[in-house]
């Protein structure tokens, strides 16, 4: 086969073949292998994606703390223990990344709904993901929330109050 197509392209004896023989087992190993990249390169932009959703966060919640200074104070002069305070802001940031998670995921469902209509990927919507999207929001949430929650729990009544 080599030679009839060698003969058939005019190539000389030492010219190199410009040509290739690909089979089944090749193009499912190209296949696998790009599958694979794809699912690396979109678990480092979600990585990255859920890294700055949570900077934004924690960036959120800081103002938010600056702004409500005084309510802070006012709040532990009438009682409210470090503990009350980092909870009620643990909790802020926990509901802004579950409702950037439920957004998200609205979106993403649309999308993978109206693959459907142009027959391009078959597109399986089940659960998983979304279960999974909405635990990484709560974590991401969490985690975020900490240095602004410790920081408002962390301010003294008094010199909030001034």
């Amino acid at each position: 086969v080599t030679q009839v197509l060698r003969r058939n392209h005019g190539l000389s004896p030492l010219a190199d073949d410009d040509f290739r023989f690909v089979t089944p087992e090749g193009i499912m190993q190209w296949v696998t292998e790009s599958e694979q990249a794809l699912n690396r390169m979109l678990l480092l932009i979600s990585t990255v994606s859920l890294l700055v959703g949570g900077v934004v966060i924690m960036n959120i919640l800081l103002v938010s703390i600056r702004e409500r200074i005084r309510e802070i104070g006012v709040r532990r002069c009438f009682g409210a223990r470090r503990a009350d305070i980092t909870q009620q802001f643990l909790f802020e940031s926990v509901l802004v990344s579950l409702l950037g998670g439920a957004m998200g995921s609205a979106l993403g469902w649309v999308l993978s709904s109206s693959l459907k209509h142009f027959d391009l990927l078959p597109a399986k919507i089940t659960w998983d993901p979304f279960v999974l999207a909405f635990g990484f929001s709560m974590v991401v949430g969490l985690i975020f929330g900490i240095h602004p929650a410790r920081k408002a729990a962390s301010l003294s009544p008094d010199e909030t109050i001034r």
